[in-house]
């Protein structure tokens, strides 16, 4: 038999930690709020559609939507990758060249056009089929990590200082 003096069963309880302490720092009620909103949102394509697969319609509208914004902005000129990036405060303010830069937003756009219509192209057919779990494993991977790695991209290649405007030289004339 153990002998446990109240020192120790003091330490030891103060080693432990709560539940409390542990989902006490959680998230803030904004984000709680629109996580179930967007839940809810995907569950009600279920009742709606009458199948488990409908709660991957809202991604699939997403991902079309967002594949022929980036698809008619690249064809009309103005890349939705500038305007969104001088949004975001990715674009630097005084930047060179315009053109250049246009030209650079061209190619991160046709990227982000890419990516969208890889997840059409890989999980249309998922849909189609009646394949909810691997629609469910596809959309889980194609979703927020793919999205996180495409942003981290998209700000290394826009704040690249290969890609920054060239120095200007000023010549002065005495």
């Amino acid at each position: 038999m153990t002998v446990v003096t109240g020192v120790e069963m003091q330490e030891s309880v103060d080693r432990r930690s709560t539940a409390a302490e542990m989902w006490g720092k959680g998230d803030s009620v904004k984000v709680v709020s629109v996580s179930l909103a967007t839940v809810v949102v995907f569950s009600l394509f279920v009742g709606i559609t009458g199948e488990g697969r409908g709660f991957h319609l809202p991604d699939l509208i997403i991902c079309a939507v967002a594949t022929a914004a980036f698809g008619i902005t690249l064809l009309s000129g103005r890349p939705l990758s500038h305007w969104a990036s001088r949004k975001l405060g990715l674009e630097r303010a005084h930047t060179g060249d315009p053109e250049a830069r246009i030209r650079l937003h061209h190619k991160v756009s046709l990227a982000w056009f890419a990516f969208w219509a890889l997840h059409l192209l890989i999980m249309v057919p998922l849909y189609l089929a009646n394949k909810v779990v691997l629609l469910g494993t596809v959309a889980l991977v194609l979703g927020k990590p793919a999205l996180v790695v495409m942003l981290a991209v998209t700000w290394l290649w826009v704040r690249s200082p290969r890609n920054a405007a060239p120095a200007t030289e000023t010549v002065t004339i005495d």
